[in-house]
């Protein structure tokens, strides 16, 4: 019998691909060149060391399918050098582990929040992340809370869903799952915060209401927009 699935979202899905500190550089450096690419001596300088040992980390990129390499032009006699480029699959990987880096940072910045910042601070911070989010701002989201809103959760690796009556967004990732375990009322009260600046930013007069761990698989996020005689409607609406 498959056990019941926990209340709360679950941590993003890691990228899956994990290389060395050293080759990741060269594949840094790959990608620094461009579609100029890169001989092993130019490599080798760059890196220091001997050109060996640029080749084999070059070549092991190749390898795993996150480097390409070809004949470079010929110059005298003699067979002509390889020269390497970065492949898609390498600039996904960079990609990957910049967005690694950004989440690290993320989730120092939302517990420093948690314990140091107060509801003020934290909701011009959500205004601020609102503004910067261009497919939060798109004209296609239009004044629809709750687009506007998955949109930008989306972002912040969320994983968000919305409800087919449009009322309730499911969250079902969360980046900072393990720290609101331990500390539910200032991560999640960060996050409701932040969601408030948001919509505050956008000028919309409804609200967005934080649910916790409140469905299997999932928080959620109740969205309802204020009619113009003052009474709450759903998004949907």
């Amino acid at each position: 019998m498959v056990g019941k699935q926990e209340l709360g979202p679950s941590l993003p899905a890691p990228s899956g691909r994990h290389i060395s500190p050293v080759r990741m550089k060269v594949l840094a450096l790959l990608n620094e060149r461009g579609r100029e690419g890169i001989v092993v001596a130019q490599a080798a300088e760059r890196l220091g060391g001997h050109p060996n040992r640029a080749r084999a980390h070059l070549d092991g990129l190749v390898a795993d399918g996150l480097a390409s390499s070809g004949a470079d032009q010929p110059i005298g006699r003699g067979r002509p050098a390889l020269r390497y480029w970065i492949s898609a699959s390498g600039r996904t990987l960079l990609e990957d582990e910049a967005d690694a880096d950004n989440q690290s940072l993320t989730r120092a910045f939302t517990e420093y929040l948690a314990t140091q910042g107060d509801q003020a601070t934290v909701r011009a911070v959500g205004q601020l992340w609102a503004r910067s989010v261009p497919i939060a701002n798109d004209a296609k989201a239009g004044e629809n809370t709750a687009a506007r809103l998955t949109a930008l959760m989306s972002t912040a690796n969320f994983n968000p869903a919305v409800d087919l009556d449009g009322r309730t967004i499911r969250l079902r990732t969360c980046p900072f799952v393990d720290q609101a375990h331990a500390n539910q009322k200032g991560i999640c009260g960060v996050h409701q915060w932040l969601v408030d600046g948001a919509l505050e930013a956008w000028e919309f007069t409804g609200q967005a209401q934080l649910h916790p761990f409140s469905d299997p698989g999932a928080c959620s996020l109740e969205v309802t927009e204020q009619a113009p005689n003052g009474t709450g409607h759903s998004a949907a609406d």
